[in-house]
């Protein structure tokens, strides 16, 4: 579970640190660092899992106008298999090679260091000695190629962290029926969605039926998924129930339901893998699609799925949803207490306050800040 996020000199984040729990609700107004904090994670997830350069992933343009510096820093702690992962990040404009390197990337357990990069080079620990040195490019994370040399599997563990680290900003708009390979997760908006089925439905089987429930109890008709084979690719087909015929099922291509049925297919599948691959998983506004009905059930199943999945075994980790959102049914579901509230003030950084109004219950907290006395 990702429980610290610090950055510095990244956009309006300055010198900026928050903390995560189990289900965290992000608040803020427009400009206020929420898309901010889910771009950072999704470009260090990219960075990580060794699909991008760091000049593909942040920019010169993403540091902060009003400083000089041209540092930047991103931490992240993060707790599962036994202890508390810090992970230390800092990049650097390089003026000879016109763009972003990594001046230093480390990673400690416990306070214990596992492996540290610096200009170029690397140490992986045993015991808290170097017991492999060896060079890398610094314009590559380091993460992604190093070993553990002592064979504790903590490094590897970080790195599927990360894997299992899902960023998205849902467009079913733009979300295709076909595929042409399973993968593994979903890209930032979702639009391959039909590949991350695939490799559920062939790798977790045994929740199918239990996200087929779930849907036909969230969309009328709604009775089941079909793959159909076209080629060399695959179609997902969804079948609603005739009204006069419950025994006649109808398939449509995925691609031709609503915008709201296949963002309401998306956020419950995702259910299946917060609760058995143990994701950690952050959205950006989840239900701009979805109708006020459906909301509270599916943040039912969402809080159900969210916290410790198996107090004996502590490499499974913690599942986690971090929301962003502006919608009052979240955040009068999520409560004061996990809620963050976001304060910038105009041309200024970010910084995490405490509403200061008093929330005696005569008014609910989305028409408190409705009425901007979140802060006063």
């Amino acid at each position: 579970m990702l429980k610290r996020l610090y950055v510095n000199n990244y956009r309006c984040l300055v010198n900026f640190e928050i903390g995560f729990d189990a289900m965290t609700l992000l608040l803020g107004r427009n400009g206020s660092g929420k898309t901010s904090i889910l771009d950072i994670l999704h470009s260090i997830r990219r960075l990580i899992t060794g699909s991008d350069r760091v000049g593909e992933v942040i920019s010169l343009d993403d540091m902060t106008v009003w400083l000089d510096s041209k540092k930047q820093t991103f931490e992240l702690s993060v707790e599962g298999n036994g202890g508390l992962y810090d992970y230390k990040l800092v990049l650097e404009y390089n003026e000879k090679q016109k763009g972003l390197q990594i001046d230093s990337e480390s990673l400690r357990c416990n306070g214990i260091p596992l492996f540290d990069f610096l200009k170029g080079e690397v140490d992986v620990y045993i015991d808290d000695r170097s017991g492999l040195h060896y060079p890398v490019d610094p314009s590559w994370s380091a993460l992604t190629i190093t070993t553990d040399v002592n064979r504790s599997g903590r490094i590897e563990w970080f790195r599927k962290w990360f894997e299992k680290l899902f960023v998205l900003s849902i467009q079913p708009q733009n979300m295709s029926a076909t595929s042409k390979s399973e993968s593994v997760g979903l890209n930032l908006y979702g639009t391959d969605f039909v590949s991350w089925y695939r490799f559920i439905s062939q790798e977790y089987q045994d929740m199918i039926p239990v996200l087929f429930k779930n849907l036909r109890d969230s969309i009328p008709g709604f009775a089941s998924f079909r793959l159909e084979t076209i080629g060399d690719s695959k179609k997902l087909k969804v079948g609603f129930e005739s009204e006069d015929n419950p025994q006649k099922i109808q398939f449509f291509d995925f691609d031709r339901i609503s915008d709201g049925e296949r963002a309401l297919i998306v956020l419950y599948t995702l259910i299946i893998g917060l609760k058995d691959l143990g994701i950690t998983l952050v959205l950006d506004e989840p239900v701009n699609f979805v109708a006020l009905s459906e909301i509270q059930p599916w943040l039912m199943e969402l809080n159900d799925a969210c916290g410790v999945r198996d107090l004996q075994d502590h490499s499974r980790g913690i599942a986690q949803t971090i929301i962003a959102s502006h919608h009052p049914e979240l955040m009068d579901y999520f409560g004061i207490d996990d809620c963050r509230f976001l304060d910038r003030e105009p041309l200024g950084p970010t910084r995490v306050k405490l509403p200061s109004a008093e929330l005696d219950g005569s008014l609910s907290l989305s028409e408190v800040i409705a009425r901007g006395w979140e802060h006063e």
